[in-house]
Protein backbone atom coordinates (compact mmCIF):
# COMPACT_ATOMS: atom_id res chain seq x y z
CA UNK A 1 0.00 0.00 0.00
CA UNK A 2 2.73 2.44 0.46
CA UNK A 3 3.73 2.56 -2.95
CA UNK A 4 0.28 2.99 -4.39
CA UNK A 5 0.49 6.43 -2.47
CA UNK A 6 4.39 7.25 -2.57
CA UNK A 7 3.75 9.66 -5.80
CA UNK A 8 1.57 12.11 -3.41
CA UNK A 9 3.44 14.30 -0.65
CA UNK A 10 1.57 14.05 2.63
CA UNK A 11 -0.19 17.31 2.56
CA UNK A 12 -2.30 15.69 -0.93
CA UNK A 13 -3.09 12.45 1.87
CA UNK A 14 -4.01 14.41 4.92
CA UNK A 15 -5.45 17.38 3.13
CA UNK A 16 -9.06 18.98 3.59
CA UNK A 17 -10.10 17.50 0.17
CA UNK A 18 -9.26 14.03 0.91
CA UNK A 19 -11.27 14.32 4.02
CA UNK A 20 -14.35 16.09 2.47
CA UNK A 21 -16.17 12.69 1.06
CA UNK A 22 -15.68 11.66 4.75
CA UNK A 23 -17.10 14.22 6.84
CA UNK A 24 -19.99 14.64 4.10
CA UNK A 25 -21.13 11.20 4.32
CA UNK A 26 -20.91 11.23 8.14
CA UNK A 27 -23.08 14.31 8.02
CA UNK A 28 -25.72 12.48 6.14
CA UNK A 29 -25.77 9.33 8.08
CA UNK A 30 -25.78 11.63 11.34
CA UNK A 31 -29.20 13.54 9.92
CA UNK A 32 -30.58 10.14 9.43
CA UNK A 33 -29.66 8.53 12.38
CA UNK A 34 -28.34 11.29 15.21
CA UNK A 35 -30.77 13.15 16.90
CA UNK A 36 -27.43 14.73 18.62
CA UNK A 37 -25.33 15.86 15.39
CA UNK A 38 -21.79 13.96 15.71
CA UNK A 39 -19.51 17.15 14.27
CA UNK A 40 -15.30 16.53 12.83
CA UNK A 41 -13.16 17.78 15.48
CA UNK A 42 -10.65 18.28 12.45
CA UNK A 43 -11.30 19.09 8.64
CA UNK A 44 -8.23 17.21 7.69
CA UNK A 45 -6.72 13.32 8.25
CA UNK A 46 -3.90 13.55 10.76
CA UNK A 47 -1.63 10.08 10.96
CA UNK A 48 -2.14 7.49 13.54
CA UNK A 49 1.08 7.74 15.59
CA UNK A 50 2.54 4.02 15.39
CA UNK A 51 1.91 1.96 18.69
CA UNK A 52 -0.16 4.85 19.95
CA UNK A 53 -1.76 3.57 23.33
CA UNK A 54 -5.34 4.97 21.34
CA UNK A 55 -5.15 2.18 19.28
CA UNK A 56 -6.04 0.53 22.65
CA UNK A 57 -8.81 2.81 23.15
CA UNK A 58 -10.99 2.28 20.02
CA UNK A 59 -13.12 -0.70 18.84
CA UNK A 60 -13.09 -1.24 15.12
CA UNK A 61 -17.31 -2.17 15.40
CA UNK A 62 -17.65 -2.20 11.46
CA UNK A 63 -14.78 -2.35 8.48
CA UNK A 64 -14.05 -2.45 5.23
CA UNK A 65 -11.12 -3.06 3.26
CA UNK A 66 -8.99 0.15 3.26
CA UNK A 67 -11.00 1.86 6.05
CA UNK A 68 -12.77 1.26 9.52
CA UNK A 69 -15.58 2.51 11.79
CA UNK A 70 -14.55 2.49 15.12
CA UNK A 71 -16.22 3.24 18.68
CA UNK A 72 -14.02 4.55 21.42
CA UNK A 73 -14.49 1.85 24.35
CA UNK A 74 -17.16 1.47 26.82
CA UNK A 75 -19.30 4.48 25.25
CA UNK A 76 -21.74 2.33 23.13
CA UNK A 77 -23.67 3.91 25.64
CA UNK A 78 -22.99 7.59 24.88
CA UNK A 79 -23.55 6.73 21.15
CA UNK A 80 -26.59 5.16 21.76
CA UNK A 81 -27.85 8.61 23.43
CA UNK A 82 -26.50 10.37 20.41
CA UNK A 83 -28.84 7.93 18.27
CA UNK A 84 -31.83 8.28 20.72
CA UNK A 85 -31.82 12.10 21.66
CA UNK A 86 -32.13 11.26 25.48
CA UNK A 87 -28.94 10.10 27.93
CA UNK A 88 -28.57 6.73 28.60
CA UNK A 89 -26.95 5.40 31.79
CA UNK A 90 -25.74 2.10 32.79
CA UNK A 91 -28.91 2.35 35.52
CA UNK A 92 -30.97 1.95 32.74
CA UNK A 93 -29.96 -0.57 31.15
CA UNK A 94 -31.19 -3.14 33.54
CA UNK A 95 -31.78 -6.78 31.92
CA UNK A 96 -30.04 -8.45 29.37
CA UNK A 97 -32.83 -7.49 27.04
CA UNK A 98 -32.00 -3.51 27.40
CA UNK A 99 -28.61 -4.30 26.45
CA UNK A 100 -29.23 -6.37 23.34
CA UNK A 101 -31.42 -3.57 21.75
CA UNK A 102 -29.12 -0.88 22.81
CA UNK A 103 -26.07 -3.32 20.75
CA UNK A 104 -28.53 -3.71 18.53
CA UNK A 105 -29.16 -0.33 17.92
CA UNK A 106 -25.77 0.80 17.76
CA UNK A 107 -23.75 -2.05 15.10
CA UNK A 108 -26.84 -1.15 12.79
CA UNK A 109 -26.40 2.29 12.86
CA UNK A 110 -22.71 1.74 12.68
CA UNK A 111 -23.05 -0.80 9.89
CA UNK A 112 -24.76 1.47 7.54
CA UNK A 113 -22.31 4.38 8.12
CA UNK A 114 -19.63 1.69 6.74
CA UNK A 115 -22.00 0.95 3.94
CA UNK A 116 -21.91 4.64 3.08
CA UNK A 117 -18.76 4.84 3.17
CA UNK A 118 -17.92 2.17 0.85
CA UNK A 119 -20.39 3.50 -1.35
CA UNK A 120 -19.28 7.49 -1.29
CA UNK A 121 -15.02 6.66 -1.58
CA UNK A 122 -13.81 5.14 -4.77
CA UNK A 123 -13.30 1.75 -5.36
CA UNK A 124 -10.10 0.86 -5.85
CA UNK A 125 -8.59 -3.04 -6.51
CA UNK A 126 -5.89 -1.82 -3.59
CA UNK A 127 -8.58 -1.92 -1.16
CA UNK A 128 -7.67 -5.76 -0.82
CA UNK A 129 -4.91 -5.03 1.70
CA UNK A 130 -5.89 -4.44 4.83
CA UNK A 131 -5.55 -1.62 7.64
CA UNK A 132 -1.94 -1.99 8.34
CA UNK A 133 -0.65 -2.88 12.21
CA UNK A 134 1.21 -0.09 14.08
CA UNK A 135 0.41 2.99 12.24
CA UNK A 136 0.68 4.14 8.71
CA UNK A 137 -2.91 5.04 8.24
CA UNK A 138 -4.99 8.01 8.74
CA UNK A 139 -7.61 9.31 11.27
CA UNK A 140 -10.72 11.71 11.56
CA UNK A 141 -12.44 11.64 14.60
CA UNK A 142 -16.21 12.93 15.34
CA UNK A 143 -18.30 13.44 18.45
CA UNK A 144 -20.48 15.66 20.02
CA UNK A 145 -18.81 18.12 21.93
CA UNK A 146 -14.93 17.96 22.75
CA UNK A 147 -14.84 14.34 23.35
CA UNK A 148 -14.13 11.38 20.21
CA UNK A 149 -17.03 9.58 20.31
CA UNK A 150 -16.27 7.95 16.76
CA UNK A 151 -13.13 7.50 14.06
CA UNK A 152 -12.78 7.02 10.71
CA UNK A 153 -9.75 5.33 9.85
CA UNK A 154 -8.30 5.59 6.37
CA UNK A 155 -5.38 3.25 4.58
CA UNK A 156 -3.12 5.47 2.31
CA UNK A 157 -4.28 3.65 -0.71
CA UNK A 158 -8.16 4.71 0.05
CA UNK A 159 -6.89 8.79 0.37
CA UNK A 160 -4.70 8.29 -2.67
CA UNK A 161 -7.77 7.54 -4.76
CA UNK A 162 -9.75 10.00 -3.25
CA UNK A 163 -6.81 12.76 -4.08
CA UNK A 164 -7.16 10.95 -7.65
CA UNK A 165 -10.65 10.99 -8.28
CA UNK A 166 -10.97 14.80 -6.96
CA UNK A 167 -7.46 16.18 -9.04
CA UNK A 168 -10.11 15.17 -12.29
CA UNK A 169 -8.77 13.94 -15.62
CA UNK A 170 -5.69 15.34 -17.19
CA UNK A 171 -6.44 18.30 -19.65
CA UNK A 172 -5.70 17.52 -23.11
CA UNK A 173 -3.12 19.13 -25.60
CA UNK A 174 -2.55 19.65 -29.01
CA UNK A 175 -0.27 16.89 -30.24
CA UNK A 176 3.34 18.49 -30.90
CA UNK A 177 4.52 19.09 -34.78
CA UNK A 178 6.87 16.53 -36.09
CA UNK A 179 10.45 16.85 -34.97
CA UNK A 180 11.67 17.52 -38.87
CA UNK A 181 9.39 20.70 -39.42
CA UNK A 182 10.48 22.08 -36.32
CA UNK A 183 14.46 21.20 -37.51
CA UNK A 184 13.52 22.97 -41.03
CA UNK A 185 12.79 25.84 -39.46
CA UNK A 186 16.19 26.29 -37.08
CA UNK A 187 18.90 27.87 -37.77
CA UNK A 188 22.67 26.66 -36.34
CA UNK A 189 25.94 28.39 -36.78
CA UNK A 190 28.86 25.69 -37.40
CA UNK A 191 32.12 26.78 -36.65
CA UNK A 192 35.42 24.86 -36.17
CA UNK A 193 37.94 25.33 -33.13
CA UNK A 194 41.52 24.47 -34.11
CA UNK A 195 43.44 25.02 -31.20
CA UNK A 196 43.76 27.67 -28.27
CA UNK A 197 46.96 29.70 -26.89
CA UNK A 198 47.65 30.42 -23.02
CA UNK A 199 49.77 33.36 -21.33
CA UNK A 200 49.89 35.80 -18.78
CA UNK A 201 47.37 38.59 -19.12
CA UNK A 202 50.99 40.84 -18.85
CA UNK A 203 52.19 38.56 -22.53
CA UNK A 204 48.85 40.05 -23.70
CA UNK A 205 48.99 43.38 -23.09
CA UNK A 206 52.41 43.12 -24.92
CA UNK A 207 50.78 41.75 -28.28
CA UNK A 208 52.46 43.66 -31.29
CA UNK A 209 51.59 43.40 -34.98
CA UNK A 210 53.22 40.75 -36.29
CA UNK A 211 54.05 38.35 -32.79
CA UNK A 212 53.60 34.76 -33.55
CA UNK A 213 51.30 32.56 -31.27
CA UNK A 214 51.84 28.93 -31.13
CA UNK A 215 48.28 27.09 -30.67
CA UNK A 216 47.83 23.73 -28.56
CA UNK A 217 46.44 21.40 -31.12
CA UNK A 218 48.75 20.17 -34.27
CA UNK A 219 47.07 21.30 -37.64
CA UNK A 220 46.71 17.39 -37.98
CA UNK A 221 44.25 16.73 -35.39
CA UNK A 222 40.82 16.76 -35.40
CA UNK A 223 39.01 20.33 -34.12
CA UNK A 224 35.96 20.37 -31.95
CA UNK A 225 32.85 21.30 -33.21
CA UNK A 226 31.12 24.86 -32.17
CA UNK A 227 27.37 24.94 -32.32
CA UNK A 228 26.23 28.95 -31.89
CA UNK A 229 29.22 29.60 -30.09
CA UNK A 230 28.93 27.17 -27.28
CA UNK A 231 31.63 23.96 -27.69
CA UNK A 232 29.62 20.82 -28.32
CA UNK A 233 31.75 17.80 -29.52
CA UNK A 234 35.20 17.28 -29.00
CA UNK A 235 37.24 16.00 -32.39
CA UNK A 236 34.21 16.16 -34.60
CA UNK A 237 35.49 18.22 -37.44
CA UNK A 238 38.30 18.26 -39.29
CA UNK A 239 39.97 21.19 -42.00
CA UNK A 240 40.24 20.32 -45.42
CA UNK A 241 42.69 22.71 -47.13
CA UNK A 242 41.96 24.36 -50.57
CA UNK A 243 43.73 26.83 -52.54
CA UNK A 244 41.17 29.40 -51.51
CA UNK A 245 40.71 28.28 -47.77
CA UNK A 246 39.80 25.41 -45.95
CA UNK A 247 36.71 23.15 -45.98
CA UNK A 248 35.34 21.84 -42.64
CA UNK A 249 35.06 18.11 -43.30
CA UNK A 250 32.43 16.19 -40.69
CA UNK A 251 34.47 13.10 -38.44
CA UNK A 252 31.52 11.88 -35.95
CA UNK A 253 27.58 11.70 -36.68
CA UNK A 254 25.82 14.87 -35.35
CA UNK A 255 23.74 12.56 -32.94
CA UNK A 256 27.09 11.85 -31.14
CA UNK A 257 28.26 15.60 -30.64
Amino acid sequence: MPGIAAWLPESALAGARTAEPVIACLREWSDHWSAEPLTPHSTRWRKSPPNSRLRGEFDSTSSSAGFAVQLRKKRRLALASALLGRAVEERDVRTGQDRCVIDHLVQAALGDLALRLKTALPALPDWQTPLAEGGGSYLIEFGPGDAPLLRIEAAPGVLAGIARAAAGKPRERSRPHPPHRVLESTQLRLAAMIGTSRFPLAEFEALAVGDVLTLDTPLSAPAAACLNGQRRGEAALSLVPRDDGFLIQIERPASQW
